[in-house]
Order: C-alpha cells, then structure tokens, then sequence
C-alpha cells in the first residue's frame, strides 16, 4: 500500500453536506440528493468528476460529508441547499482503489499507513475523487489523504 505523494492547490467544491455520526455511514443517500441538483451546477465543473470531501470527526463522532464537484474559483452559490467548500493546499498521499473497497481501504490507511510512514495526517478534511463515469462496484477512486512530511 504505497501512496503517490503529490501537491495539490487549493480548489473549490459546491456540493450537498449532510452530518454523520459514528462509523456506519450511508453515503448512496446523499449522492442520490445531489445528483437531484446536478444539473444547476454541472457546467461549472472544472473537471467532470466527483468529490467526497471527509471532514475529520470532532471529540463527539460526529463528522460533516460533503457530495459535490470542483468549480471554477470564481463560481457564485445561489443555491440555499447546495454548500460551497474550498479544500486547503497541501500535500497529499493519494490511494486508489475501487467503489466497493473505500471502506476498506480508509481502514487500512488509518489503522495500518499512517503508522508505519515517514508522514503526519493534516487536521483537514480528506477526500474521495470519482473520475467521470464512475457507475460501477469495481470503477476506480482516488483517496486523497492531507499529509506533513516528519522532519
């Protein structure tokens, strides 16, 4: 399991966020609400693909998720439910796998990488990248992991 270790600028997502609590989570339900909105967004995208962003949990297990796409910097919201993020420059180690391991996958990032590595994790939401036509159980993903070099 050895990540590609790259810089990645700032970029902005608009997208639906919804709240988790605990480690089961049912992300089918917030892509099917905002794939409902899509369409008022889709031609700002600045790539055709997919972000999950992953807020970290807080002290509570409560964590933020937010479904949605990268848009162009100067894109304006006027939508009351969709929600505008920008994901912070960093450096990232960068997993693949396919839809049907993520699970699986972070698992084994956090419970067995980030032990064994030359990095820290930043306090900044990871996230998931979906290129376009990802349908299928067994399409790729890119799990982007916000990372520190130890000194």
């Amino acid at each position: 399991m050895e990540p590609k270790i790259i810089n990645r600028d700032q970029f902005k997502i608009i997208g639906l966020k919804k709240r988790f609590k605990g480690e089961k989570q049912n992300f089918y339900n917030i892509w099917n609400e905002f794939m409902k909105h899509y369409n008022k967004v889709k031609s700002s995208s600045i790539d055709d693909g997919f972000y999950g962003i992953n807020f970290p949990p807080d002290e509570n297990d409560i964590q933020d998720y937010i479904a949605g796409i990268a848009v162009d910097s100067n894109f304006q919201n006027s939508s009351d439910i969709l929600t505008e993020h920008i994901q912070p420059s960093s450096l990232y180690a960068v997993f693949d796998c396919t839809v049907s391991n993520i699970g699986q996958t972070y698992i084994k990032i956090f419970s067995e990488w980030v032990k064994n590595n030359q990095y820290t994790v930043r306090n900044i939401p990871c996230y998931d990248y979906y290129p376009p036509n990802t349908v299928k159980p067994d399409d790729k993903v890119f799990l982007y992991i916000p990372i520190i070099k130890n000194s």
